[in-house]
């Protein structure tokens, strides 16, 4: 992943594996799509609502789904 750096990484792996293990152990597509959705629209909240925040989300979103593609997929 070059588009974070190795201490960005380390210091989010610890709340990533924290969420994941709070999850129940089957998560639906429509739950999945609803805490992808929520994530999004806090983060949307903290930075405030402009054009440039929400392309930036988006993006990150539809650059999330093809790298998940690229690594499992491809």
């Amino acid at each position: 992943m070059p588009y974070i750096d190795r201490a960005s990484r380390a210091r989010l792996q610890p709340i990533v594996d924290a969420f994941a293990q709070s999850l129940p152990a089957q998560v639906t597509p429509g739950e999945l799509n609803y805490l992808c959705t929520r994530l999004a629209l806090e983060f949307l909240r903290r930075r405030g609502l402009s054009y440039q925040t929400l392309n930036d989300v988006t993006g990150a979103l539809h650059n999330c789904a093809s790298e998940l593609y690229r690594r499992m997929a491809a």
